[in-house]
């Protein structure tokens, strides 16, 4: 992950899952799956008060965001296109870094 802004559901090294966001996010891309409306999706997150972490709120531009990032999936954008997010681990090992592929 590129250092920036600490992302919703991540720990600000870009790979690590906060639970308890994560959980949200896991949920926002479950409710949007079923049909739920972004429009909808950002009334119940704020009808929930779910904390927002560092962001303002649930405008539903933020929630648009969220379902409409490579990120999430455990992809990042690199030389202007998507290719899959890959950490390097101490022990030269790799792991996929990605919300969507490790939170049960």
């Amino acid at each position: 992950p590129v250092p920036t802004r600490r992302r919703y559901g991540y720990e600000t090294d870009g790979c690590t899952p906060r639970p308890d966001e994560a959980k949200e996010v896991k949920r926002l891309f479950e409710e949007f799956r079923k049909g739920a409306s972004i429009r909808s999706l950002a009334v119940e997150m704020r009808r929930r008060n779910v904390d927002p972490g560092g962001g303002k709120g649930w405008p539903v531009n933020r929630i648009r965001g969220i379902l409409g990032s490579p990120f999430y999936g455990g992809q990042v954008y690199h030389l202007g296109t998507v290719t899959d997010s890959i950490v390097s681990e101490p022990e030269n090992s790799f792991r996929q870094c990605g919300l969507l592929a490790c939170i049960d």
